[in-house]
């Protein structure tokens, strides 16, 4: 028999059937290859095909029970072979067969049509003004929605009157709406469930940049899945890359390559394209990686868990094969953290400081995936402080004269704090430095950076990159770094104090003054005086009705012209 016939006889449902699972209403079982609690594997019967939006894991039936049986092709064709001679396991709740509606086949081009008019009002839903929760998940998430291609589907798109037969009929056959056949129609006697709904929407497109898929993450936190892909998933996001470029930073996921496009310094240096999850790296995306002639970098920038660690192995075996003269490097996100998350809680300088800080592979295999435990075992730590001898004390000192060019110098180095430091948050110490040898006057033996005093493993990083350009001992830096963060702390604590509120000193009036007051009071015409004395400060009234009748003047100021101090 050959595969074709197979393929064509033996459907996904009869297959699922022999392994006893049951599609819930919504077409969907919990995936069998990977573990989960909410069902994310979706069957799609009239292509025959499945697709698991957990795992990124798709296929047919054959694929189905070679990666069941994780078995070969060929056992799984006999597998598949012997389901098509066997007589089918009875369903002891047989449900009704729900009636098929007609679907047009459809030409690309009607594909692209119908997904840019569909997103386009995806477009308008995010810019209205009642798109309330959109936009704080946006600003939630630190990404602009004036700096990106995006949308939002609040699942009301075909309830607006702005569709005609043939539209609604082109949503149906690319997957935006999908026919209810129960027993609760609406007025036309048909209810639909929409593509996505109450998701933030992001284009995939083809070569030619035309939309020819649509990617939705959910807003709300609920069970269900949050990633949702059109059915016959195509196109790359953001787009085909430049055939020109030279350095290519794939994501894990489409939110983390937004978040790079949003910084100038990344987009511009960086193509930047997204892998759908960790097996996403699709047959589509590699063809693409493979025009770029003039290809020279990869750069994996995948989740700090396990799971991105291993997709980052897998893949380096992969594509070392393909791309042979291609450089494969990794950036080392830290543990449990995401490229938007680290948007989220820092600013944009850490990303493109770890983009530059990137290593290659095959170092990272040691690095990135083993427990670093050889140091340990090689020698006591005992024996390690007995042959460290201590080094020399630095004799640094701060110069804060002026708070915005603070210098910091010793026998052998000065750091200059470029813009002062910042006494709002006493939590991080981020400055900007620059770090010379005092010794050489050689331009090449200075480096200026943006770092964060307060975070250890990138100030490690720093201190390696620093003492490899100035050409100085790691343990030299070290000390002088921490006797500096010693006295800037100091610093800080310092002013801090001095611009706490002080409480008002009570006035008194000084001897003379108070002579002057009394004379005042006791000199004849009192009131005319004051009146006269208040028009003087310009305050206006009438002649015969002064503007104040006061009891008394309490103080007088000095001066050529004293103001005077009324008490009313």
């Amino acid at each position: 028999m050959e595969i074709q016939e197979i393929k064509t006889r033996l459907s996904i449902e009869a297959v699922l059937n022999r392994y006893n699972l049951k599609p819930d209403k919504h077409q969907k079982i919990c995936c069998p290859f990977h573990s989960e609690k909410t069902p994310s594997l979706v069957i799609y019967p009239k292509t025959n095909t499945w697709y698991c939006f957990g795992c990124g894991v798709t296929g047919d039936s054959i694929q189905f029970i070679e990666m069941y049986e994780k078995c070969t092709k060929h056992e799984a064709l006999l597998k598949a072979q012997s389901f098509i001679n066997m007589p089918p396991v009875p369903n002891p709740r047989p449900k009704p067969e729900k009636p098929e509606l007609p679907q047009e086949p459809q030409m690309p081009e009607e594909r692209t049509a119908i997904l840019a008019k569909i997103f386009e009002s995806f477009k308008n839903g995010l810019n209205h003004p009642v798109s309330v929760k959109p936009k704080e998940y946006l600003r939630g998430r630190n990404l602009n929605p004036e700096l990106l291609e995006l949308g939002y589907n609040s699942g009301q798109f075909h309830h607006r009157g702005g569709l005609s037969e043939a539209d609604k009929q082109a949503c149906i056959n690319v997957g935006l709406l999908i026919p209810y056949t129960g027993s609760v129609p609406n007025g036309s006697g048909t209810t639909y469930t929409a593509f996505a709904k109450d998701c933030i929407i992001f284009p995939l497109k083809d070569k030619a940049r035309n939309i020819v898929s649509l990617y939705g993450r959910s807003i709300t936190n609920n069970d269900k899945s949050k990633h949702y892909y059109l059915k016959d998933r195509q196109g790359l996001y953001p787009s085909y890359p430049n055939p020109n470029t030279t350095k290519l930073i794939l994501t894990e996921a489409i939110i983390d390559t937004a978040t790079l496009l949003q910084i100038p310094e990344i987009a511009r240096e960086y193509e930047i394209l997204s892998c759908y999850g960790t097996n996403g790296l699709t047959e589509e995306l590699k063809a693409a990686i493979k025009e770029l002639q003039r290809l020279e970098e990869i750069i994996f920038f995948f989740d700090g868990d396990k799971a991105g660690k291993d997709a980052i192995k897998k893949y380096q075996d992969e594509l070392l094969h393909q791309f042979p003269g291609v450089k494969l490097t990794a950036v080392e996100t830290p543990e449990d953290e995401d490229v938007n998350s680290l948007l989220q809680g820092h600013n944009p300088e850490i990303l493109l400081h770890l983009i530059e800080n990137r290593t290659p592979l095959f170092l990272l295999t040691e690095n990135l995936f083993e427990p670093l435990e050889r140091e340990s075992q090689s020698e006591p730590v005992s024996n390690k402080k007995e042959s460290t001898p201590e080094p020399a004390k630095t004799t640094g000192k701060l110069n804060t004269r002026n708070p915005e060019y603070i210098t910091y110098t010793t026998d052998e180095l000065q750091i200059i704090i470029l813009g002062g430091i910042n006494l709002q948050q006493l939590d991080r110490l981020r400055i900007t430095v620059k770090i010379s040898r005092t010794s050489t006057g050689d331009p090449l033996h200075s480096i200026r950076h943006t770092l964060d005093l307060y975070h250890s493993d990138y100030l490690e990083k720093f201190i390696g990159k620093a003492c490899e350009q100035l050409e100085i001992s790691t343990s030299m830096l070290k000390r002088v770094i921490a006797e500096l963060t010693e006295q800037i702390e100091a610093y800080r604590l310092s002013k801090i104090e001095s611009l706490k509120e002080q409480k008002p000193q009570a006035r008194q009036l000084s001897e003379q003054r108070y002579k002057r007051a009394i004379n005042y009071l006791k000199a004849p015409k009192l009131m005319e005086r004051t009146n006269s004395d208040i028009g003087r400060t310009g305050m206006i009234g009438e002649e015969n009705n002064p503007p104040f009748n006061v009891p008394g003047i309490l103080h007088q100021g000095s001066g050529e012209q004293p103001l005077h101090i009324i008490s009313l």
